[in-house]
């Protein structure tokens, strides 16, 4: 009833006659034993046409499993009919639904699916079947959400989550591929938007805040590297261990992934007298530390009020530069490892979206870079006078070599005793031509040695 034809490249394809009109099935780059058994499945369905007959199974089979390419030719070819796809969602019932039934994330990752709801919706009217929606569609709402201002971090995190909601469709059947699967959604870092907050500017501005809660507010993500407002707004007075000095933190963003429900970190001496003085504060039998509890309360516009109470200018991501500042800070002292589990991210994300080159970074660079060049121009400037006859005083050099000497020690590498300046005076002169000169250098062996003279 059917025939394979065989194309170039073994390019095959099954001709047969539905309905009294010549049909096509291009099977593309198949071998013969591949369209050999197409052409017995096409066979048995062109006799289900004719006669009603039932289907085989293993016919039923083989349809199950085609790629939705050569499904939709036979759909063409009027060999099978389409899938019926029944009660297509709107984007809008799509969007909502998924929201509905995650109920693995938390009302804070619900609030913020909504917001990029929101933003969507602005570009994609949310009345239109997502079997409607193209690749085109979607490149265009990405564009103008851009056009329209919105940050590049934010429009890709739309990006993402609307990936989420497409990718749920597809999987219940309602479309057949994602269109915007070829966006890019990744957040990129951006260092314009990063800022150290020095411990002067803090003192500002805990001295404007008009509470002690908003006091512990800032201090908890400047000096605690406490989320906010999740873990602000979570911790209670019986995560503190006052003995111990040490603080539970519960973290909801991060609950769902084992191990990560909470963490403990150090009662920092500058939280201390903060938490003391709202412990005073606090009603009897009060739990919370701070005494708001909806975390989606709009903290910003107040905080930046504060901020300019206190003489500062605003600076962006409010209250993750409060973090990032102080992971900053606490690498200076503290091993990496340590600082991530009290901050609460990997060392990945730390040194993308945390880690911060600071001012005091370059002035430390700086400084150091001047000693060095002192300590040159003092050492050329000894061995000219000692070249010359004369008897300069090199203690300057001594006891940057006794310090040299000193941090060798540190090192774990046992050093001699340095000489002093009245040995070195004492040691035999090495004459150089006519007259005797002293020469002076620091000589590092495996094993270090003193000050020899040259």
């Amino acid at each position: 009833m059917s025939t394979i034809v065989t194309r170039d490249k073994r390019l095959r394809e099954i001709q047969f006659t539905l309905n009294g009109k010549r049909r096509t099935l291009r099977l593309g780059k198949v071998n013969k034993r591949a369209a050999e058994d197409a052409q017995r499945h096409v066979d048995n369905l062109i006799v289900w046409r004719a006669t009603g007959r039932a289907i085989p199974a293993a016919t039923a089979d083989w349809l199950a499993n085609l790629t939705d390419e050569i499904r939709r030719r036979a759909e063409r070819t009027g060999l099978i009919d389409p899938i019926q796809k029944q009660d297509v969602p709107t984007l809008a019932k799509l969007i909502d639904r998924y929201i509905e039934r995650r109920s693995d994330v938390t009302a804070e990752t619900k609030r913020i699916y909504k917001l990029s709801r929101q933003r969507l919706l602005k570009h994609i009217t949310g009345d239109r079947r997502i079997d409607t929606i193209s690749a085109g569609d979607a490149e265009d709402a990405f564009q103008a959400m851009i056009g329209d201002g919105l940050a590049d971090a934010t429009a890709r995190k739309t990006i993402a989550h609307a990936k989420q909601w497409f990718t749920y469709a597809n999987r219940h059947g309602w479309i057949d591929a994602n269109p915007f699967e070829g966006l890019a959604s990744h957040v990129r870092e951006n260092p314009s938007r990063y800022r150290f907050i020095t411990r002067e500017s803090m003192a500002k501005v805990l001295d404007a805040c008009p509470d002690i809660d908003w006091k512990l507010i800032f201090a908890l993500a400047r000096y605690g590297g406490v989320r906010t407002p999740s873990e602000t707004f979570a911790l209670t007075w019986a995560d503190i261990d006052w003995e111990q000095q040490r603080i539970r933190v519960r973290s909801p963003k991060t609950q769902r992934h084992d191990g990560h429900a909470e963490r403990i970190i150090p009662l920092f001496p500058e939280l201390a007298p903060l938490l003391q003085a709202a412990f005073d504060e606090a009603p009897e039998g009060s739990q919370h530390v701070v005494r708001w509890r909806d975390t989606s309360m709009n903290l910003r516009t107040q905080a930046h009020r504060i901020i300019r109470r206190a003489g500062l200018k605003t600076w962006p991501k409010t209250f993750q530069n409060l973090r990032s500042s102080r992971q900053t800070e606490l690498a200076e002292t503290f091993p990496i490892q340590c600082v991530c589990a009290w901050i609460g991210n990997s060392t990945e994300i730390a040194r993308k979206h945390y880690l911060q080159v600071t001012d005091d970074h370059f002035a430390r660079a700086t400084a150091q870079a001047q000693r060095n060049a002192q300590q040159q121009v003092s050492a050329s400037d000894c061995n000219e006078q000692h070249e010359k006859g004369g008897n300069p005083d090199c203690s300057d050099l001594q006891e940057v070599a006794a310090d040299c000497g000193e941090k060798v020690g540190r090192g774990g590498i046992r050093t001699h005793d340095w000489q002093s300046q009245t040995d070195l005076q004492s040691v035999p002169l090495v004459h150089s031509g006519t007259r005797p000169t002293l020469r002076y250098a620091v000589v590092f062996y495996a094993t270090p040695m003193p000050l020899q003279p040259l």
